[in-house]
């Protein structure tokens, strides 16, 4: 079948905007799972990671996501259990952690290992990992801190 007027070709091509836009949830009418990769957004400043790296590490999850320009890197290390859940991000003692660093140019960068917050596992399988963070972090000093807010991760395991 072809279409030789202009209004049959938008027809069509309306619906095919509307089939593929209609595909945005699943059948239960929750959310379909976010594209894979790691996000966050460091005092106001939203970063998406060009790079992350999950580590299973018995039953732990060590997941880094890098964002690296040719001025400027920061990351985000997340050590979390391999289970679904909310976990705190500042128990002393525990495996439960995460660290932002920044840095610039050759330096190494400055550590804020976080003081409170949270993290959440909404999905871990033997292949996936997926869940939010956000957390408040301090340098080893105590002199400066950062927020981390509206983290997410999607990563293959």
């Amino acid at each position: 079948m072809t279409f030789s007027t202009p209004f049959g070709r938008k027809a069509i091509a309306l619906l095919a905007f509307a089939a593929l836009t209609a595909c945005s949830d699943d059948s239960d009418g929750d959310l379909v799972a976010p594209a894979k990769g790691m996000s966050w957004t460091v005092d106001g400043t939203a970063t998406t990671a060009n790079s992350y790296q999950p580590n299973v590490s018995g039953t732990d999850v060590i997941l880094t996501g890098s964002a690296i320009s040719s001025a400027a890197f920061s990351s985000v290390t997340l050590t979390l259990p391999l289970q679904t859940g909310t976990y705190n991000l500042a128990t002393v003692g525990s495996d439960v952690k995460a660290v932002y660093v920044a840095g610039t140019g050759n330096t190494n960068g400055t550590a804020y290992y976080a003081t409170s917050g949270t993290a959440t596992v909404t999905s871990a399988t033997a292949t996936s990992y997926m869940g939010t963070f956000s957390f408040s972090g301090t340098d080893a000093n105590g002199t400066a801190s950062k927020t981390i807010s509206s983290g997410k991760f999607n990563v293959t395991l």
